[in-house]
Parts: structure tokens; C-alpha cells; sequence
């Protein structure tokens, strides 16, 4: 009868362990889906961010006066949220 319960028990063990074995690697490739898609919208961003920088940096550029303006007009304006 003890001989039944440790196969039982050796088998239960064994069973646990694939089990964790198998969510360990779904986990895990779950995960580097999850980076590659990450990666991807990040260099999609990165492209977006850096196209509008220099559309901000010429507009400042050929506008100096109404930049200026947009900045003091946005800090009076946050101000005056603020207080």
C-alpha cells in the first residue's frame, strides 16, 4: 500500500512539474510576443516624435515672435488653472 501512495505521490510531483514547465514557457512566449509588439510601436512613435520635433523647431525657427507669444500665452494659461 505505501509502495501505491509514493508512485501516486511521485507521479503527482512529476505531473506538477510539466504542468509548471509548460506555463513557464506559454509565459515566457507570451512575453517576447508582448516585446515584439512593443518594440514595434516604439520605433513607429519614435519616427512620429522626431518628424513633429522638426516641424517645431522650423516653426520656431521662421516664427521667433509667435513662439515666444504661444509660450508666455500657454504659461498665463497654466497660471492661471493653477491657482
Amino acid at each position: 500500500m505505501a509502495t501505491a501512495n509514493q508512485a501516486n505521490s511521485t507521479n503527482s510531483s512529476e505531473k506538477l512539474k510539466q504542468a509548471y514547465s509548460l506555463a513557464s514557457e506559454a509565459a515566457s512566449d507570451l512575453m517576447d510576443g508582448v516585446k515584439e509588439k512593443a518594440q514595434i510601436q516604439y520605433e513607429a512613435n519614435k519616427g512620429q516624435a522626431t518628424e513633429v520635433a522638426k516641424k517645431a523647431g522650423n516653426f520656431i525657427q521662421e516664427r521667433p515672435l509667435t513662439s515666444v507669444g504661444c509660450a508666455f500665452a500657454a504659461g498665463w494659461l497654466v497660471s492661471k488653472i493653477l491657482k
